[in-house]
């Protein structure tokens, strides 16, 4: 079968575009250069970030040997050989991840994960060194409402919900201690019978029940179907308390500094807006990007005149108490949006993050010294998944932008993005 020619389309066609901010950085506007650091996604450029990801001291053997154990517990071997490749101080790792969503969730979890083995195998022949492919679940995360359902499509190209209602709803439960009730069994049946017949449909389907089973937390289930799927990719779980010492001084600074990241992203935030862009952070005053688990729930923090308060309770006490029981247990801890990357950066060496589209925005870049500097970069990838339309319609085509599924990293006119792959690796760099 011929191969049809591309289709260009640039962003600014659609009637509901992305904003100007996501535009003028994948045009590689001058405007963006004060908040983005300039980044090639191609091999020269992975490579670079690569060799800065190793310019920092991490605590290799305490992740690995975290890492190593959470893949044999799921037998996955392949995963668990991979993961003893990051004890190499040569290796550099390509990370995604994704909330621990029903039944591996949407499509394009798959294709961040496809991509990050991809780019990890490409980026290893280049460097020839170890880069290893891992996938963060978002354990910790307690959004029941945005992880308990995902769509399916039936023979008759229906969008149906299928939807998680547990005997007990599980208010203010990270995923990792959400443990899945009987009613699971019945959804798969309704799964079975939503899904059309298809190759390998019976296959994915005794799959599913064998993760999604009761007594099963849904991160768990997730995090065995995903390594199921793809047996060379290192499934990250960071609520393993063997995960939380290592990262225990990046929660103290944002207990101890009320907050810097907040700060910073605030202070991103008006530069933004004094540029002519929209704020991409919503930042609340006097919250903490920190949660703690207190009475059956994973809670808020948020400070005011040197006193942490936890939401929700009404707790209040003093910062040094707050960091004391932060030392004596820091498994309760866990990271909110703008401190996870920190806490990523701190246990893995990342030479590049794969991310997703269709979005609206680009994250806001938060510099920050923890042990380590750095520099958060846009974490999204500009390209469209190939199987889901973008929000609006083009009213006309223009030479501009390269449709996903042909764009070459070398192309001129193309997008930046790395290879024939629907999502993009974007490089990691340390401020000069």
């Amino acid at each position: 079968m011929a191969s049809r020619p591309p289709i260009v389309i640039d962003y600014g066609a659609f009637q509901q575009p992305p904003s100007r901010l996501f535009r003028d950085y994948l045009t590689g506007s001058p405007t963006v250069q004060p908040f983005y650091a300039s980044a090639r996604w191609d091999l020269e450029g992975l490579q670079a970030s690569a060799d800065n990801a190793l310019r920092a001291e991490r605590p290799r053997d305490a992740v690995v040997e975290a890492l190593i154990r959470q893949q044999e517990a799921r037998e996955a071997a392949g995963a668990a050989a991979q993961a003893r490749r990051l004890r190499d101080p040569k290796a550099t790792a390509i990370v995604t991840g994704q909330q621990a969503v029903l039944f591996g969730g949407p499509l394009y979890v798959l294709y961040k994960a496809l991509a990050a083995v991809v780019v990890a195998r490409a980026l290893e022949a280049r460097r020839g060194a170890p880069v290893v492919p891992v996938f963060w679940v978002a354990a910790d995360d307690h959004d029941f409402a945005e992880i308990r359902s995902t769509t399916v499509l039936d023979e008759t190209g229906q969008i149906h919900d299928v939807r998680y209602s547990p005997h007990r709803e599980p208010v203010g439960q990270p995923a990792a201690r959400i443990a899945l009730d009987d009613t699971v069994s019945a959804l798969v049946e309704e799964l079975r019978g939503r899904l059309p017949a298809g190759l390998h449909r019976d296959e994915v389907l005794s799959l599913v029940a064998a993760c999604y089973r009761p007594g099963a937390t849904l991160s768990e289930a997730f995090a065995r179907l995903l390594s199921a799927l793809l047996p060379d990719l290192v499934v990250l779980d960071p609520s393993d308390p063997a995960l939380k010492a290592p990262v225990l001084p990046v929660f103290a600074r944002e207990l101890v500094e009320h907050s810097p990241t907040s700060r910073l992203a605030a202070e991103a935030g008006q530069r933004l807006l004094a540029a002519g862009y929209h704020q991409q952070v919503p930042v609340r005053a006097g919250f903490l990007n920190l949660f703690v688990y207190l009475d059956g729930e994973r809670r808020a923090m948020g400070w005011e005149n040197g006193i942490i308060e936890v939401r929700g309770l009404g707790r209040r006490m003093p910062v040094a108490e707050a960091q004391r029981m932060l030392e004596k247990d820091p498994s309760g801890f866990s990271a909110g949006v703008l401190l996870r990357p920190l806490t990523q950066d701190l246990l893995l060496p990342t030479a590049a993050y794969v991310g997703r589209q269709p979005i609206a925005k680009v994250d806001t870049p938060i510099k920050t010294s923890v042990n380590i500097n750095t520099l958060r970069l846009p974490m999204r990838s500009p390209k469209w998944p190939r199987t889901k339309a973008p929000t609006g319609r083009a009213t006309y085509a223009t030479p501009n932008v390269a449709n996903d599924s042909t764009c070459d990293a070398s192309s001129p006119d193309g997008k930046k993005t790395f290879g024939k792959i629907s999502a993009a690796a974007v490089p990691k760099r340390k401020k000069s």
